[in-house]
């Protein structure tokens, strides 16, 4: 009798842990809107999401700086989601000389910086973005920093087209990855048209006609490795920055900040730095992401200080920011 007992507890156990995966999945494809092709898609990517959420439960069991969960990347393996949503690596690792650029540091002296920025509560960040299944993030890097810069000059936010530089800005790679100086390069020459007149597609399309009335005259180069140079820089303008975003963290990071080392530095992934904020504990950077309002803290994710070097996840390896003069 005892053991018919404890075989029908187990079976219990299985079958509500299987009716919790069942709904949890249920509400993951409601909430971001998913439809698979076949039973077999669909039972497939419920055993993706199964393991997914294990992993998830393992690390928030540890009750670390940071926590994951449900995002829309979590039907995804890790490899898919590398796949889709970082660039090509060796864009990043090798990015060509400037004659265009100045060093930030030779432009702003030393001196005491703000306990805090958010340029948001400036007016100086668009709403977040989504890139889609296209590696552009290094465009909405760009137009995030171009953003800014004319909201501080002029007081005036618009949003400016990734999509234009996903089509036009040969220098770079369209949706297999790019550089944000490059196409600093390019809107030097070229200009950049607002959003509503050339929208975001997702997909490389033929470079279109449009009026342009933004340009940049030019833009600093953050010295790399120090954390004061680049906290200096987002105190001026919104920064773009590179940072190594191709693992499990980021896939499912929903809050918190994140401390820790084994982030990586293998740039990959390019994003805005729009704040810092100091702590008792160190202090973070506020970076926005182009994945969506769905993903960490509402398009946000929070990176800690780790001092002077590369920085959490590379952030302070590759940083820029344009000037104009209007």
């Amino acid at each position: 009798m005892k053991c018919y007992l404890l075989l029908f507890l187990v079976a219990l156990a299985i079958a509500e842990e299987n009716l919790s995966l069942e709904v949890q999945f249920s509400a993951f494809k409601t909430r971001f809107h998913r439809q698979y092709a076949s039973d077999t898609e669909e039972k497939y990517r419920l055993r993706v999401f199964r393991e997914n959420l294990q992993i998830i439960q393992e690390h928030n069991a540890r009750q670390d700086s940071y926590r994951l969960g449900v995002t829309p990347f979590t039907d995804l393996t890790l490899e898919e989601f590398q796949e889709r949503f970082v660039f090509n690596r060796m864009l990043m690792e090798n990015p060509p000389a400037s004659v265009h650029s100045v060093a930030a540091s030779s432009e702003h002296g030393l001196g005491k910086l703000p306990d805090a920025v958010d340029w948001r509560e400036k007016n100086a960040v668009s709403p977040v973005k989504n890139q889609k299944s296209c590696g552009s993030c290094w465009a909405f890097s760009t137009v995030g920093a171009i953003e800014g810069a004319y909201a501080i000059k002029t007081g005036k936010l618009y949003s400016f087209a990734p999509q234009y530089l996903v089509d036009c800005d040969h220098s770079d790679s369209g949706c297999s990855g790019g550089l944000m100086t490059n196409a600093f390069e390019y809107v030097m020459m070229n200009g950049v048209p607002r959003e509503e007149l050339y929208p975001y597609k997702g997909v490389e399309g033929s470079c279109k006609k449009v009026e342009v009335e933004t340009s940049i005259l030019g833009y600093y180069e953050v010295p790399a490795q120090s954390k004061y140079e680049l906290m200096k820089a987002i105190s001026k303008n919104p920064v773009a920055v590179a940072i190594q975003a191709d693992t499990a963290v980021f896939q499912n990071y929903v809050s918190g900040v994140i401390r820790d080392l084994r982030c990586g530095t293998s740039l990959n992934h390019g994003v805005l730095a729009v704040g810092y904020a100091t702590t008792q504990i160190g202090g973070y950077y506020i970076v926005k992401n182009s994945w969506g309002s769905d993903w960490g803290e509402e398009g946000y994710v929070r990176l800690g200080f780790a001092g002077d070097g590369p920085g959490m996840c590379g952030i302070q390896m590759m940083a820029s920011y344009p000037f104009i003069d209007l």
